[in-house]
């Protein structure tokens, strides 16, 4: 009876922590919030691709600009965004230059970008 016991005290040990993790998905643990902005009339861009990326420039998270400019990266760490990277993918004759700045999980980022020459 002792060995049925703790087998079966093994096996629910084991799984909760798996169906826990099922039910809730990974944890993530950063969030970049901020806005994308014209580098003339500091007006918000909405549209544009905004990306984390990590120091070798891989994309772990992509997100789109709200019409306000506003927007939100959820990564699951501070290594997978060290970059915020902005890209005007639209279609349309009016294209923003690719940019990137250090990302800043304590405070908001306002991401400055300008027409392509």
């Amino acid at each position: 009876m002792r060995r049925l016991a703790r087998f079966m005290l093994r096996i629910v040990t084991t799984a909760i922590p798996v169906v826990i993790a099922a039910c809730y998905g990974v944890p993530y643990n950063f969030t970049q919030r901020g806005r994308v902005v014209d580098r003339d009339t500091k007006q918000g861009i909405g549209g544009l691709t905004v990306e984390c990326r990590t120091a070798s420039d891989a994309t772990t998270e992509s997100n789109y600009s709200g019409t306000d400019g506003s927007f939100v990266l959820i990564a699951l760490s501070a290594a997978d965004c060290q970059k915020v990277a902005v890209e005007d993918l639209r279609d349309g004759s009016t294209r923003y230059a690719p940019t990137s700045v250090a990302s800043n999980s304590s405070s908001e980022i306002i991401i400055e970008v300008g027409l392509q020459p």
